[in-house]
């Protein structure tokens, strides 16, 4: 994967992290640069006008984009969470609700379709991730790709929890069962094989999928022993903490 610039044409345009678990110079896009890479380099590959950014907020990753890709007409769509102002770069925002679980699903019809669809840790807070996908394969061009990110089910964090009989899913007091807010907690993960049925559901293909270690993990020594264990096992590419799978027509 090539390497974006650092340069920042807007002002307060990263953000540190403010969270003891990463050390003091993270900041949004030290944890987030593995989707940043990605999202280049399929630019790159395929050369797309159009993107469409599902789930976009709070829009810090599309201002990344559209700083090293100007040309390209950058939509989100989404829900705001109150704070569309942020989104500083794209040249459209469309305010969705995805998850009949949130309320009535209320997708917005845009008359045009995309060269390259981007879900970025989206489908693991979806309870319901059906119209999240029958959507990117309604707004897909013919030759477009869609790259959706998501947490791997079988990380060796993940599995670590279980096996000392805790949950490896959010904590209960940060989950839907216990909260009724803007936030999000993870619902369901999933395993590779998951992903691309749910893909073959809705006419779409997968052309590559890969386990990778996250960026976040390089900020998160804090941790000690759990941090070492954790990078040691993201050798076995099942064992990491997340994955992609870029999808097109099928």
């Amino acid at each position: 994967m090539s390497t974006p610039h650092s340069r920042n044409t807007w002002p307060g345009f990263d953000q540190r992290i403010n969270n003891p678990t990463y050390i003091d110079t993270a900041t949004y896009f030290d944890l987030a640069a593995d989707r940043v890479r990605k999202i280049d380099e399929l630019i790159k590959q395929s050369r797309p006008t159009s993107i469409l950014d599902i789930g976009y907020f709070p829009g810090l990753i599309g201002r990344r984009i559209k700083e090293m890709h100007p040309d390209i007409h950058l939509v989100g769509i989404g829900k705001s969470n109150g704070a569309a102002a942020k989104a500083v770069g794209y040249d459209e925002i469309h305010d969705a609700e995805f998850d009949p679980f949130y309320g009535v699903v209320s997708i917005p019809r845009i008359d045009r379709k995309f060269d390259l669809i981007l879900g970025c840790e989206i489908i693991e807070h979806l309870i319901q991730p059906k119209p999240f996908l029958s959507f990117i394969a309604d707004s897909l061009s013919d030759n477009g790709s869609t790259l959706i990110t998501t947490p791997n089910v079988s990380s060796f964090g993940a599995i670590g929890r279980l096996l000392k009989g805790k949950s490896n899913y959010e904590a209960l007091k940060h989950s839907v069962i216990m909260l009724n807010n803007d936030w999000r907690a993870h619902v369901r993960l999933y395993d590779r094989s998951e992903l691309i049925e749910l893909g073959r559901m809705f006419g779409l293909h997968c052309t590559e999928h890969r386990y990778y270690r996250n960026s976040a993990m390089d900020h998160e020594k804090a941790k000690g022993a759990t941090w070492l264990l954790r990078s040691t096992f993201s050798a076995i590419p099942t064992y990491r903490e997340d994955q992609y799978a870029v999808f097109q027509r099928a």
